[in-house]
């Protein structure tokens, strides 16, 4: 709470008179969507006492207190929008039906054989045609095309560690290569094998590369 003037979840709790059947039986759900005048007095409360007024056509005004009755804030304004149980209800329908899946439409392959003998190549990965290089910081001026392959220097004994190890290297590899004007008008392409399923039956085979 102490990374807050007035916490969210003290201000949400304030405002829940607004729903529907909390303070009148019949009337739609109000949100909050136009706060001016607002004035914060004191940090750090923990309870509130906050008192709603009517302040025009669905605006309400707010004096809010702590525990004892000293000032924590105060709000001049705030307009409201109504919110029907219809549509309430319409958006809970939708959510409960909203399963998503990644799915990957294979590319097609070129006509003839790529010219990779301006390439550099860097980790395991095979481009024929390319030079190898040990590090991205090998890879000289002017060369076109980079296939960038992080290696894992982590064990596979702790899944995690070495996902966050790794991820963490590629990262630091990659800002730093941005960050070099030689390569301002390269391609750099990223590379991993067996870090996510593509299809229906294949296994992913390194996790760890999974973040990259």
């Amino acid at each position: 709470a102490g990374r807050f003037l007035l916490h969210p979840a003290l201000l949400d709790a304030a405002l829940h008179p607004l729903l529907p059947g909390v303070a009148d039986e019949g009337r739609a759900a109000l949100l909050p969507f136009s706060w001016s005048g607002v004035r914060v007095y004191a940090s750090g409360a923990t309870a509130l006492r906050v008192r709603l007024a009517p302040a025009g056509a669905e605006t309400v005004s707010l004096a809010v207190a702590d525990a004892v009755g000293a000032p924590v804030a105060s709000v001049e304004s705030l307009r409201l929008r109504p919110l029907s149980k219809e549509a309430l209800r319409e958006a809970a329908s939708t959510a409960r039906d909203g399963l998503f899946r990644v799915l990957w439409t294979a590319g097609t392959r070129a006509a003839a054989p790529v010219d990779a003998s301006g390439w550099a190549v860097v980790g395991e990965v095979a481009v024929e045609g390319a030079t190898r290089y040990a590090s991205l910081d090998e890879v000289p001026a002017g060369t076109g095309t980079v296939v960038y392959a992080p290696t894992s220097a982590y064990g596979s004994e702790d899944a995690a560690g070495a996902a966050h190890g790794l991820l963490r290297d590629a990262l630091a590899a990659l800002q730093a290569w941005l960050a070099d004007e030689r390569h301002a008008d390269a391609t750099l392409v990223v590379a991993t094998r067996g870090a996510v399923a593509t299809g229906d039956g294949e296994d992913v085979t390194d996790l760890a590369h999974a973040g990259v």
